[in-house]
């Protein structure tokens, strides 16, 4: 169903979620040789990655990072922003939350 504008009615609201972990600055700055950082950078983008995508399987559009045009590979980093259609943001957020740590 559309309204006159021609964008689409949800019974849903549309909410605006920002996900963010840390502190990276001392996890990264703890590593003593290019190996420890190497996969200390990995092991974190691997979480925002997780978390990304736990929020499209959720149904949410991602809005932060964006896939690149070319590969579709994201930047790393260490916040994860997104728009969801959903009654209850907080259960939203608890399942991402939930299914990221049990991804670690």
């Amino acid at each position: 169903m559309t309204g006159d504008s021609g964008q689409s009615l949800s019974a849903d609201p549309c909410w605006l979620m920002a996900f963010t972990f840390g502190p990276v600055q001392e996890f990264v700055a703890a590593a003593r040789r290019t190996g420890d950082f190497w996969y200390a950078s990995t092991l974190l983008a691997g979480v925002a990655h997780d978390i990304a995508a736990k929020v499209d399987e959720g149904g949410g559009e991602l809005l932060f990072p964006v896939a690149a045009a070319d590969g579709g590979e994201s930047v790393a980093s260490n916040k994860v922003v997104a728009s969801v259609l959903t009654k209850n943001p907080k259960e939203f957020a608890d399942r991402v939350i939930d299914s990221t740590r049990e991804a670690l």
